[in-house]
C-alpha cells in the first residue's frame, strides 16, 4: 500500500478516534451528570409534595387538638356534665366547620362512641351505625385507639373506598393531669380533588391522585415495590418528561393511594442540544484540519518520498554495485536521508563481498569438521569396544588400571568428537529430530545414574525433583533431550567443588515443559554470560586451564533446544552457583507403558521380604499405586490414603508397622500430619508410630526438615524397590529372600 494511502487512512482513523473519544466523554462523563441533575430535580419535587402532604397531617392533628385539650371536653368524655348542653354549645355545625373535618367520632374513656357526625352539603348529621371496618380501627389497641391513652396519631386511611387524612387525639384537661382516661376525638378529611389542587397550586407541579381500588390495585402494588423507604419512586416516563410516584402507607402499613407527578426534562433536552452543537463544530474543525494536513502532506512530504522510493527501487533492481542514488529536491531532512542512503549503498557493496567470502570459508570449515569427526569416530568405536572386552577378561590389577584408563580417555575423546560432529551438523543444517514416545522422568533418572559416580566421587549431592502433577510421557527426540541434560548436569558436576547439583522439572501455565539444572559451583560473571553460549567459548582462560573442555557443549545444547522449538537461558551469581533453564513445548504421548505394566516385570535379583502392615499416604494416585505395588512385592500388606487428614484417621482406626508419608499434599500435608500424630502420642498412651518421609524434594536441608517434623527416616523420589528394602530393613525383621 502506498504511503499516501497509509497516511490518509491513519489521518481518517485519528479523526474517527477523536470523534469517538469526544462522544464517549460527552456520553459517559457529561450526560450522566445531566441525568443526575434531572433525577435530583425530580426527587426534590417529589419530596416537596410529600412534605406538604405530611404537613397537612400535622395541621389536621393541631386543629383536632383544639377540641380536646380543655376541661369541658374532658368532663364531657367522662360523662361528668350534661352531654346535650356540651354538644349544643361546642359541637354544633359552626364549631365542626371550624375544624373542617368530614367525619367526627368521639370515644369516651371506656372505649364507647358517644358522638359521631359526618358532613353533608347542608350540614353535619348523625353518622348512625358505623361501618364494620370502623369496629377494627376503634377497638382497644387498634390503629385509632392505641394502648397509650396519651398518644396522638395522624396518618392515612381508606374510608368507604376513598383515601382520607385521619387524626386521633386524646382528650385531656388543660393541666394534663388526669385521673382516668378521657377518651379520644377522631377527625377524618377525605383527600379529594380540591385537596390535591391545593398541593398542585402550592408546589406548581402537575400531580394526579390514584385510588388504590380494584382497578388500580396491581399498579399501586408494583409502585410500592419500586419505591424507596420514603415511599417515592422516580422514573423517566417519556423522552421529554420524568415522573415520580408517592405511595404513602396507611396507619396499618398498607398502601392507600398513589400520587403521580410529572416534570418536563428541560435539562436533558438542553444537554442533547449542546451535544449536537459540539459535534457539529468538532466535525467542521476536524474536516478543516484534515484538508490542511493532506495538502501539506502532498506538497512537503509525499513528492520527495516518492522520489526516494523510485531511487531505492532502482537500486534494488540493478544492485548496489551498479547504481548510485540521485539526491532529490525537498526538505533538508530528505536531502540528508538521500545522502545517508548513498553512503549505505557504498558500505553494503563492500560488506557484501566480505560476507560472501566468510560464508564460503564457514561452509568449508563445517565440511572439514564433519569429515574429520566421522573419520576419527570410526576407529574410536573400535578402541572402546576392545577396551570393554578386555575389562571382562581375567586381568591383573595393573592391567585393569590400564584398561580403565583407556576406557575413560576414550569416552572423553568420543565426547569431544560427538560435540564436533554435532556442531558441524548444526552449522550445515543437517540435524534431524526424531518423534518418539519418551518418559522424561526416566531420561532424568538415566542422567543421574550416568553422572552419579562422578558427583559421588567429589562428595556432591546429585538429585532431581519432578514436580507432582507434571506429565512424564511426551513425543520428541529422547536422545537429543538426554544429550542436553547430560551436558548441563555434567557441567554442573565439573564446575562444582562442594554442595549440590539439582534438576527440577515442572510445567508452565501454557503447558510448556521447563527443566532447570542448578549447581553451587563457581558461577558465571555478568560479562562472561554473553559469550558463554558461543562456540569454543568458556567463562575465561583460567576456566579452560583448570577444568578443561572445548566450550562446545553449551553452544550445541542451546542450538538443539532452539531446533526443538524451545529456548535456553542462564541465571548465575559469581562464586555462588548457576542455574541453566530450558523450556520445550512437546505433545503428550497417547500411549506409554503404565506403572502396572512396569511393576509386572519380574525382578531378577534376589532380595529379602517383610511381613509388615504398611500405610502409603500420597495425593498422587500413580505414586500411591507404584509405592503400594513395590511394598506388596516385598510381602507386605499395604493400605493407602490420599492426604494427611485421611492418614490420621487410618492410624487411629488401625495399627501399622510403618507409614510412608508424602510431604506435600492438599488439605493436610505430611509435615503437619506427623506433628499432629506426635502430639497425640505425647498426650495419650499410644505407642510410637514409625513414619517415613516420602517426597520428591531432594534439596539440601529437606532431610533435616522431615526429621524436625518428627519423621523417622527419609526416602527421595524417584525411588526404586531396593530403596524400599533399605528403609524397611531398619525397622522390620527381614523374611526369606525372593527372586
Amino acid at each position: 500500500m502506498r504511503v499516501r494511502q497509509v497516511v490518509f487512512l491513519a489521518s481518517s482513523l485519528i479523526a474517527l478516534i477523536t470523534i469517538i473519544s469526544v462522544l464517549s466523554l460527552f456520553e459517559y462523563r457529561l450526560m450522566p451528570h445531566f441525568r443526575n441533575m434531572e433525577i435530583a430535580l425530580v426527587g426534590r419535587s417529589a419530596q416537596q409534595v410529600h412534605n406538604m402532604m405530611l404537613n397537612d397531617l400535622k395541621i389536621l392533628n393541631t386543629r383536632l387538638a383544639s377540641l380536646t385539650k380543655w376541661d369541658l371536653a374532658y368532663e364531657y368524655s367522662r360523662g361528668s356534665i350534661a352531654p346535650e348542653q356540651f354538644e349544643e354549645d361546642s359541637l354544633n355545625d359552626a364549631a365542626l366547620d371550624a375544624g373542617d373535618f368530614d367525619v367526627y367520632i368521639w370515644v369516651n374513656g371506656a372505649g364507647e362512641i358517644i358522638f359521631a357526625r359526618y358532613r353533608q352539603p347542608d350540614g353535619y348529621v348523625d353518622y348512625g351505625p358505623l361501618p364494620d371496618y370502623f369496629s377494627g380501627w376503634l377497638k382497644p389497641g387498634g390503629v385509632l385507639i392505641p394502648k397509650d391513652p396519651m398518644r396522638s396519631i395522624d396518618g392515612y386511611l381508606n374510608i368507604d373506598g376513598n383515601p382520607a387524612l385521619v387524626a386521633s387525639v386524646p382528650v385531656v384537661p388543660h393541666s394534663y393531669e388526669v385521673d382516668t382516661p378521657g377518651g379520644r376525638v377522631i377527625g377524618m378529611t377525605y383527600i379529594t380533588e380540591p385537596v390535591i389542587n391545593v398541593v398542585r397550586n402550592f408546589t406548581g407541579i402537575n400531580i394526579l391522585l390514584i385510588k388504590n381500588d380494584a382497578e388500580n390495585e396491581a399498579q399501586v402494588a408494583e409502585w410500592v415495590k419500586l419505591a424507596d423507604r420514603d415511599g417515592i419512586y422516580l422514573f423517566p416516563e417519556t423522552d421529554s418528561r420524568y415522573a415520580f410516584v408517592i405511595t404513602p402507607p396507611d396507619l396499618a402499613g398498607e398502601p392507600v393511594f398513589a400520587v403521580i407527578g410529572r416534570i418536563p426534562r428541560d435539562i436533558g433536552q438542553t444537554a442533547a442540544g449542546v451535544r449536537k452543537f459540539v459535534f457539529l463544530v468538532l466535525g467542521l474543525c476536524l474536516l478543516l484540519c484534515f484538508l490542511t494536513f493532506i495538502g501539506f502532506l502532498e506538497l512537503a512530504l509525499m513528492r520527495p518520498l516518492v522520489g526516494i522510493r523510485r531511487a531505492v527501487l532502482k537500486i534494488k533492481e540493478d544492485g548496489p554495485e551498479q547504481q548510485t542514488m540521485l539526491v532529490p529536491a525537498g526538505l533538508s531532512e530528505f536531502r540528508d536521508l538521500s545522502n545517508s542512503i548513498n553512503d549505505m549503498v557504498h558500505t553494503v557493496r563492500d560488506e557484501q563481498a566480505k560476507v560472501v567470502a566468510a560464508a564460503e570459508a564457514n561452509r568449508a570449515k563445517s565440511e572439514f569438521l564433519a569429515s574429520m569427526s566421522h573419520e576419527i569416530r570410526t576407529p574410536m568405536n573400535g578402541v572402546l569396544a576392545v577396551t570393554e572386552l578386555l575389562s571382562e577378561e581375567n586381568l591383573t590389577d595393573r592391567q585393569k588400571d590400564y584398561v580403565n584408563t583407556i576406557a575413560e580417555s576414550g569416552h572423553t575423546l568420543l565426547t569431544i568428537i560427538n560435540d564436533i560432529l554435532d556442531l558441524s551438523k548444526l552449522e550445515a543444517g543437517k540435524i534431524e529430530l526424531e518423534s518418539l514416545s519418551l518418559d522424561m522422568k526416566t531420561i532424568i533418572d538415566s542422567v543421574i545414574n550416568l553422572l552419579g559416580p562422578a558427583a559421588q566421587k567429589k562428595g556432591l549431592e546429585l538429585a532431581a525433583n519432578y514436580e507432582p502433577g507434571t506429565p512424564r510421557h511426551f513425543l520428541g527426540d529422547p536422545g537429543r533431550i538426554r544429550q542436553v541434560l547430560v551436558n548441563l548436569v555434567g557441567n554442573g558436576v565439573k564446575f562444582t567443588q562442594e554442595g549440590y547439583v539439582h534438576i527440577d522439572v515442572e510445567t508452565s501455565e501454557d503447558n510448556e515443559l521447563i527443566v532447570s539444572v542448578k549447581d553451587t559451583g563457581i558461577g558465571v560473571s555478568e560479562e562472561a554470560r554473553e559469550r558463554l553460549f558461543q562456540k569454543f567459548e568458556q567463562a575465561g582462560l583460567d576456566t579452560t586451564r583448570k577444568f578443561g573442555g572445548t566450550g562446545l557443549g553449551l553452544a550445541i545444547s542451546k542450538r538443539l533446544v532452539e531446533i526443538m522449538g524451545g529456548e535456553m537461558w542462564l541465571e548465575s551469581v559469581l562464586g555462588k552457583g548457576s542455574t541453566f533453564y530450558f523450556r520445550l513445548r512437546l505433545p503428550l504421548a497417547e500411549h506409554f507403558p503404565t506403572a502396572d505394566e512396569l511393576a509386572a516385570k519380574p525382578v531378577r535379583s534376589k532380595r529379602p521380604t517383610f511381613k509388615g502392615s504398611l500405610l502409603v499416604v500420597d495425593d498422587n494416585a500413580v505414586n500411591r499405586m507404584v509405592a503400594a505395588r513395590m511394598l506388596e512385592k516385598l510381602g507386605n500388606v499395604v493400605a493407602t490414603a490420599e492426604n494427611g487428614r485421611e492418614a490420621l484417621t487410618c492410624m487411629e482406626e488401625s495399627g501399622y508397622d510403618v507409614v510412608f508419608m508424602d510431604c506435600q499434599m492438599p488439605e493436610l500435608d505430611g509435615y503437619e500430619a506427623t506433628r499432629m500424630q506426635r502430639r497425640k502420642e505425647s498426650e495419650t498412651s499410644c505407642g510410637h508410630q514409625i513414619i517415613i518421609a516420602m517426597t520428591a524434594n531432594a534439596m539440601a536441608g529437606d532431610r533435616e526438615k522431615t526429621l524436625e517434623a518428627g519423621m523417622d527416616d527419609y526416602i527421595s523420589k524417584p525411588f526404586k524397590i531396593d530403596d524400599m528394602v533399605n528403609v524397611l530393613a531398619r525397622f522390620l525383621p527381614p523374611g526369606p529372600e525372593r527372586d
